[in-house]
């Protein structure tokens, strides 16, 4: 009886023995899974914190290097800044002595616009409208405050210029005259400042401008062949050859 007993005993200890070991070892298996669980918790934590520390890292080159660039653009904007103080003060000053200048042009400019009326006033009367008409033009730009100073020289040189070259050139235009108390349409030939000649259309009456006495003088036949060909030469259909004009004194034809 003692003997079943013991076995009996021996089995339900082998029993609670397995049950007892059962239980460490699930406890064990499970302290280790959740080691590691704990373990990658921990490793994605710290991934991730690596990850955070490189990327702020990264942040923090990118600033570095942006407080640089804007510390040169800073410098670079400050030297932008003293060039244009300098720049704003010597363009105050040229201002400033243009408009000084601008004073002393002015006057200067409306002297020659009143020499230059006086002169074409007593000079040979060429181009008469045309030229009164240019005058007329100069007088409006020089009185015309909206009109720079620079433009205004530049038309009143520009004047001087075309009246300068009327004494180097020749030149043929249609135009009336008064000869003999009659108004007569015709070719007037201008040798530069020197003389002026007309012609009628049907080439049968010429004349001559007396300057002295203002008014035209008619020729006579013998004094008047070469005219036709120096009008020919000026209009280019002819040659230039040396001619003779009665420039000097001459002698009216009174001929009828």
């Amino acid at each position: 009886m003692r003997y079943k007993k013991t076995i009996l005993f021996l089995i339900l200890f082998y029993i609670a023995s397995n049950c007892l070991a059962k239980d460490m070892v699930g406890t064990a298996t499970n302290r280790v899974k959740k080691a590691i669980e704990i373990k990658k918790k921990a490793q994605i934590k710290e991934d991730n914190w690596k990850r955070e520390k490189m990327r702020l890292l990264q942040e923090y080159e990118n600033l570095v290097q942006e407080i640089k660039l804007l510390e040169y653009q800073n410098m670079d904007l400050k030297k932008q800044k003293n060039y244009l103080k300098n720049s704003i003060s010597r363009l105050n000053k040229e201002i400033k002595k243009a408009g000084e200048i601008s004073q002393g042009i002015m006057p200067y400019l409306n002297s020659i616009y009143k020499r230059l009326s006086e002169f074409i006033k007593l000079d040979m009367p060429f181009l008469k409208q045309e030229r009164e008409k240019r005058l007329t033009q100069l007088k409006t730009i020089l009185d015309d405050p909206s009109i720079s100073i620079a433009e205004k020289y530049r038309k009143t040189m520009e004047a001087l210029f075309i009246e300068a070259e009327y004494g180097r050139t020749v030149g043929v235009y249609r135009d009336k005259i008064t000869l003999n108390g009659k108004q007569i349409t015709g070719n007037i030939f201008r040798l530069g400042r020197i003389a002026m000649f007309f012609q009628s259309p049907d080439k049968e009456k010429y004349a001559v401008y007396n300057a002295q006495d203002s008014k035209w003088m008619e020729l006579k036949p013998s004094e008047a062949r070469d005219i036709s060909s120096a009008i020919e030469i000026a209009q280019k259909r002819r040659p230039v050859m040396l001619l003779k004009l009665p420039i000097g004194r001459v002698e009216t034809n009174h001929e009828k």
